[in-house]
């Protein structure tokens, strides 16, 4: 599964720009934030995420004026305690991606600042750092709004703030502090709220 993953993450940029039409417009976001929320369910306890940094880019495909289809990657290095883990050390760290399509609704595309609102859907990778653990894949959507403030006809900042939700649950099953174990990541839907800025290339 993290080959087939990490396949699709290195392919998602050029399949994002081989079916855009000649026309279209594309933006491209580096972006930087940070992720809040989610909870982690062991067999020895529950404990909430702690708010980390994330990383990720994002693809804008002009299909009209106002309207847009997206594409993005959002990572995040999420930590949290969990008692039993190992008899040292009750850290654990999950590696928390998405990866993402859907449409903006972008009114006002000639102004200097564009507000915008976005929804889509895709997949929630979850990966442990701890030895022994594999990785797990689950559904999920997103809802976002934000703004572009547009510096010159190519180069503009982007703000904003996405909420993922993971519908399905997604478990990691690995040894933990010697005996067997079950790391849950999401128990019946979970919600992460990122705030997040980068600067946009057009082209």
């Amino acid at each position: 599964m993290k080959r087939f993953t990490r396949l699709a993450l290195i392919l998602w940029i050029p399949a994002v720009l081989a079916v855009s039409p000649a026309w279209a417009e594309v933006e491209f976001t580096p972006t930087l934030g940070i992720r809040f929320g989610g909870s982690v369910e062991t067999d020895y306890n529950d404990d909430t995420i702690d708010p980390s940094l994330s990383i990720g880019v994002t693809f804008d495909i002009s299909l009209a004026p106002e309207k847009w289809i997206v594409a993005l990657w959002s990572h995040q290095r999420a930590e949290f305690t969990a008692e039993g883990v190992s008899p040292t050390d009750n850290s654990f760290e999950l590696d928390i991606d998405y990866l993402h399509a859907g449409g903006v609704y972008r009114p006002g595309v000639n102004k200097k600042n564009q507000p915008f609102v976005m929804v889509s859907a895709g997949l929630t990778w979850v990966r442990s750092q701890q030895d022994g653990f594999g990785d797990a894949l689950g559904l999920s959507g997103m809802i976002g709004a934000g703004t572009k403030v547009v510096l010159s006809p190519r180069i503009g900042l982007r703000f904003e703030g996405r909420g993922f939700l993971t519908f399905t649950d997604v478990s990691l099953s690995g040894v933990c502090g010697g005996i067997g174990c079950t790391v849950r990541f999401s128990s019946g839907g979970i919600f992460q709220f990122e705030a997040l800025g980068g600067v946009t290339f057009s082209f």
